[in-house]
């Protein structure tokens, strides 16, 4: 008599290893593009909001015919201002060259100064916007971009900056 042959039943060692192999390369290549598209997403949405920031200054300027109240930058103009990934505040120093000096106590009422650093939670981003009174947004990439209020103005000069 003859044996019957039974019919396998589920996947071989050399197959699943065929597919784990598969993955691993599809992984190798698809992550980097997302981790970039992830962190051009971010840098886009921390444009969008101290664009925002801009115009409520503006708008802030119509009402009061100045940037400041006072000697003081108007911080209420921020306050709706939360991204999740990027700190978007007023700073107080900039480059002699520029003719621009963003201290609010010695500025003209018609200049300000604005950047958006990265947060904590956005590791491994080594951009950053600045963005002043006469309109221009730049964005600064640095190695180490870790900007605190009083660092603007040497992380600033320490990176490489181009016009958006």
């Amino acid at each position: 008599m003859y044996k019957s042959i039974q019919k396998q039943k589920g996947f071989t060692l050399t197959e699943m290893m065929v597919v784990l192999v598969i993955l691993g390369i599809l992984t190798a290549i698809i992550y980097p593009s997302y981790t970039k598209y992830s962190r051009n997403t971010r840098i886009q949405n921390a444009k969008a909001d101290i664009t925002l920031a801009q115009n409520m200054l503006e708008k802030y300027y119509a009402q009061n015919h100045s940037f400041r109240s006072g000697n003081d930058y108007p911080d209420g103009v921020l306050s709706n201002i939360n991204n999740e990934f990027f700190h978007i505040a007023f700073y107080t120093t900039d480059s002699a060259d520029d003719n621009l000096y963003c201290s609010p106590a010695t500025l003209q009422s018609d200049q300000y100064c604005l950047y958006a650093a990265p947060k904590s939670n956005n590791s491994g981003e080594k951009r950053f916007l600045f963005i002043d009174a006469t309109g221009l947004l730049q964005i600064c990439n640095q190695d180490a971009a870790s900007i605190s209020t009083a660092g603007v103005l040497s992380d600033k000069q320490a990176s490489s900056c181009s016009s958006m």
